[in-house]
């Protein structure tokens, strides 16, 4: 807006244009209400062949289903060649009071050594402050000093501009730019929507030995009611933005903007989404109110951020734990079902969604007492404007806190977060004063706030020290089952442990997961849907990491398991992700027999391998590719076995030495 082309100058107008569900097949360039041009593809650009006067730009977009949007209006100058000066034209809002209008040299000025003119302004719109300020654009306006006569009856000032003292001998006003601009305030005959007009009739330039008179272009101050809104969204915990790329959608989760009435019962069918700051801007032409929506697939693991540890502390609160106290985010990020408790149910919820046991949070608001939903999706996250943060007291923490003083937030009083929040906006009538705002985001189930630690890949931040270990060495063998142990390793309490994994069907059939201590609370699932296995766990007590925490028992198909049949194994500890190993089972797999010894040696293996069993078993050595290459059933104990591998091609296999009772697995090196 405000530019200055000169005729008949090509000028470039570009178009952002995006739609949050389908495409953008056509934008159209429209000048002074005349279609000028259009385009198909992004980055949306026209060059339009310029004429004399004032032009105003808009675009509209069309999208694949017909729909129509056009965008706000751009106001540029197209000045006449011939004419070598010119009053800029300037667009402002109705809420800005003073301007400073330029008068610019659109040709190239030379050895002019001072300038007298009449500038004719309207006296029922505007009024003259006085104030003229020379511009650096043709001379150091140090050199000049100003001699001003403002004629209030007439409409006119009477303005010369000369040099001072201080100016060298050989200075001039030398070049193309602004000469100066006047200052003037509006006047209350000046709308909010309006025009004033000024005009010149002639400048003169002053030489050594001359005076030539000059023609200048009339300009105009044009007003307008601002609609545009600036917002912004923030995580509660860090500040940080919750962000989105339109042109790269799938980048992160989109937030959708949506414009409502003063009742907040018409919502837009247009939205806005942020950038990748985080900021967002909206007309208030689409409603006073807006809704922010940013919801979770009810496909989507929330494991990483919503897990045991966010259960923990919603259970310290239901038992008036006094070593936690939630700040206003955290009560309701645990207020699941929005019933302005936080509750049993609420743990449930958590406990459940965690798991991917059901697809939602049941609230209160779309779910009756049975359990049945009116048909609309629950919300995942809410959104709160500083205001009311601010001034609100129901947001400020209970000054009985955990119990509740009627006022101020417990976990029997948690403030229920509207759908619809108002923007910031008054005299909306005459001249809209539009206010920026930010909005903190609360992804509900995430009560520590681990979400500020998600990276635009969807990584989760992990600690180099802490670990979870799979131990298949240590599985315990059953004629029905394998069950596998897991561990936690950490220098730190661990409350919380959760973890989830995929695993080899056509080895393995999930059963169930076995706890081994009675002290913590846990819940498992396993989703057909994504055939994972999900598990959450929590407890007040310290976890014991001097022995498995849980065991995972598995229905085994060929009596053999190794590292590669676990498959995407992530886990957590007290809500953060941590690494996870998987030990193989090059030693023995401690069974109800333990005091097996199995000797294979040499290994790396040259020609032969020599294996001595303690107890009868069979022997297997399979391939890189689980293919059978030596069998041989009912070895003797306590007898060398020696097994030609002469023929066998160099690599890695794996040797099985099992029975009805046991199961060994051996990583073998042949280096023939």
């Amino acid at each position: 807006a405000g530019s200055l082309f000169i005729a008949p100058a090509i000028v470039t107008i570009t178009a952002n244009a995006s739609d949050p569900n389908g495409t953008v097949s056509l934008v159209q360039f429209y000048v002074n209400g005349n279609l000028v041009g259009s385009d198909v593809s992004s980055p949306y650009s026209f060059n339009w062949t310029s004429v004399i006067g004032q032009a105003v730009l808009t675009a509209k977009a069309t999208d694949n289903l017909g729909a129509q949007t056009t965008s706000a209006s751009v106001t540029i100058s197209i000045a006449d060649p011939n004419i070598p000066y010119k009053i800029l034209t300037l667009t402002n809002s109705c809420k800005i009071n003073s301007f400073c209008l330029p008068i610019v040299a659109i040709d190239s000025v030379d050895n002019v050594i001072g300038y007298d003119l009449v500038l004719n302004y309207n006296k029922t719109k505007m009024r003259p402050t006085g104030v003229i300020t020379v511009d650096n654009d043709l001379i150091n306006s140090a050199y000049v000093d100003i001699a001003s006569s403002i004629d209030s009856i007439a409409g006119l000032i009477n303005i010369s501009l000369y040099f001072n003292t201080s100016a060298p001998a050989n200075t001039e006003f030398h070049g193309i730019g602004n000469l100066f601009c006047t200052e003037f305030t509006r006047t209350v005959n000046f709308n909010p929507i309006d025009t004033a007009l000024f005009s010149i009739p002639s400048i003169n330039e002053s030489y050594i030995v001359d005076v030539s008179t000059r023609l200048v272009d009339a300009g105009k101050i044009i007003s307008y009611k601002d609609s545009t809104f600036n917002g912004s969204l923030r995580f509660w915990l860090n500040n940080n933005p919750i962000k989105y790329k339109t042109a790269v959608p799938n980048a992160y989760l989109i937030t959708n903007i949506y414009g409502n009435n003063n009742l907040c019962n018409s919502k837009s069918v247009v939205s806005v989404q942020p950038d990748t700051l985080g900021n967002f801007r909206y007309s208030i032409w689409n409603g006073q109110n807006i809704n922010i929506e940013k919801d979770i697939l009810g496909t989507t693991s929330v494991q990483p951020v919503v897990n045991g540890f966010d259960a923990l502390l919603t259970r310290k609160i239901l038992v008036n734990d006094p070593s936690f106290t939630p700040n206003v985010y955290q009560a309701i990020a645990m207020d699941i079902n929005m019933d302005g408790k936080i509750s049993a149910g609420d743990v449930s919820q958590i406990n459940q969604r965690a798991v991917l046991m059901i697809p939602e949070f049941k609230q209160s608001w779309n779910y009756d007492s049975a359990g049945v939903s009116n048909g609309q999706l629950s919300k995942d996250w809410l959104f709160i404007d500083s205001v009311r943060i601010a001034t609100n007291l129901a947001y400020k923490i209970s000054t009985t806190f955990p119990a509740n003083d009627g006022i101020g937030f417990s976990k029997a009083r948690v403030p229920i977060v509207p759908f619809c929040l108002p923007i910031p906006v008054s005299n909306i009538a005459s001249c809209p004063q539009i206010i920026s705002e930010t909005y903190k985001g609360v992804l509900l189930g995430d009560v520590d706030g681990n979400y500020s630690t998600v990276v635009p890949n969807n990584l989760f931040k992990q600690s180099g020290n802490e670990k979870i270990v799979i131990n298949l060495s240590q599985a315990r063998i059953s004629e029905s089952y394998i069950e596998i142990p897991v561990s936690v390793f950490s220098g730190q309490d661990i409350n919380a442990l959760d973890f989830s994994m995929q695993f080899n069907q056509r080895n393995l059939n999930f059963n169930s997961i076995i706890n081994q201590a009675t002290y913590f609370q846990s819940t498992s699932n396993y989703n057909f849907n994504d055939n994972t296995i999900r598990f959450t766990s929590n407890s007040f007590s310290n976890y014991d990491l001097t022995e498995p925490i849980v065991y995972i028992r598995f229905s085994i198909y060929s009596r053999q398991i190794m590292e590669s049949d676990l498959i995407s194994v992530v886990g957590y500890l007290n809500g953060n992700e941590v690494n996870v190993e998987i030990i193989n089972s090059d030693l023995n797999m401690i069974t109800e027999k333990n005091n097996i010894k199995i000797n294979v040696y040499p290994n790396p293996s040259i020609g032969t391998i020599n294996v001595i069993i303690s107890e009868i078993a069979d022997i297997q050595l399979l391939d890189i590719n689980d293919r059978q290459v030596y069998f041989r059933p009912d070895i003797f104990p306590n007898q060398i076995l020696e097994i030609n591998t002469g023929n066998l091609a160099n690599g890695i296999y794996l040797m099985k030495v099992y029975s009805k009772d046991y199961i060994a697995m051996k990583k073998i090196i042949i280096q023939n």
